[in-house]
C-alpha cells in the first residue's frame, strides 16, 4: 500500500480497487499541503487496451459530504478523469498551467464540498472561475460538470471502504459555457446523451468543439 499522510483505510481501499480493475502498475502524486482533507492523485499509466492515463482523487471521501435528506448513501465520493497518452506527466511539465490544470481541477473539486458545506454528485456543475476565464491557454473550456464515468467500467465506478461503505467515483468533465447552460436548461442526462453521441468523455480534449450545435 502506498504510504501517505492521508487516511490509511481509504488509501488501502482505493489501492486495492485500482489493482483489481487496472493492475498494479500505477503511481501516486502525494499531496504536501492539505487543507481540510489530504488529496492524493492516483495515476494509472496508459496500456495497450487503454491509450490514456486514468487519474483518481484519494481524499475527497476522508469526510462525509453535506448531502440533502435521502441522499445519505452519496455522502462519500471520489473523482476521476483521463488524459491523453501523450499528455506531459512530469513535475517539470506541470509547472506550465497548460499541462497542470486537469490535475489542479481534481484537487480543487475534491475539496470543494468540504469548503462549501455542500456535496457533489451526478449532474452538478461548478464554475471554473468567477470571471469565466478559460482553465488555461490551451483551452476555451471554463466550467466543470460531474457526470458518469465513460473511460472506466461501471464496476470501477464504485468501491468499498470498511469505514465508509460504498464510495462513488464520479467523472469530472471540463465543459464550455454553452454546455453548462444546456445542462441547466434541459438536464444532465441530456447533456451526457449528447456527449455519448459525440464521443465526448472525461478524457480531456482541450481543443474539442462544443456539443451544442448552435454555439
Amino acid at each position: 500500500m502506498h504510504k501517505s499522510k492521508g487516511d490509511a483505510g481509504l488509501i488501502k481501499a482505493l489501492d486495492s480497487h485500482i489493482e483489481e480493475h487496472f493492475g498494479g502498475n500505477f503511481y501516486v502524486l502525494d499531496e504536501i499541503d492539505s487543507p481540510l482533507v489530504h488529496v492524493d492523485l492516483f495515476i494509472v499509466p496508459p496500456a495497450q487496451d487503454r491509450p490514456y492515463h486514468v487519474l483518481f482523487t484519494c481524499g475527497m471521501a476522508e469526510k462525509p459530504m453535506t448531502v440533502p435528506e435521502g441522499f445519505e448513501p452519496r455522502r462519500f465520493a471520489e473523482l476521476t478523469l483521463s488524459l491523453p497518452q501523450d499528455w506531459p506527466m512530469t513535475k517539470d511539465a506541470w509547472k506550465d498551467e497548460r499541462w497542470w490544470w486537469p490535475l489542479r481541477l481534481l484537487k480543487q473539486m475534491a475539496r470543494y464540498p468540504h469548503e462549501n458545506e455542500t456535496w457533489l454528485g451526478f449532474g452538478h456543475s461548478v464554475p471554473g472561475s468567477t470571471s469565466g476565464v478559460p482553465f488555461a491557454a490551451n483551452t476555451q473550456m471554463t466550467d466543470i460538470a460531474i457526470l458518469e464515468p465513460r473511460t472506466i467500467s461501471e464496476e470501477a465506478a464504485t468501491f468499498h471502504d470498511d469505514d465508509r461503505g460504498e464510495v462513488s467515483v464520479w467523472a469530472l468533465f471540463p465543459v464550455y459555457p454553452s454546455e453548462k447552460e444546456f445542462k441547466h436548461r434541459r438536464s444532465a442526462q441530456e447533456l451526457q446523451q449528447l456527449f455519448d453521441s459525440d464521443g465526448v468523455t472525461e478524457l480531456v480534449q482541450p481543443g474539442r468543439g462544443s456539443v451544442i450545435p448552435f454555439e
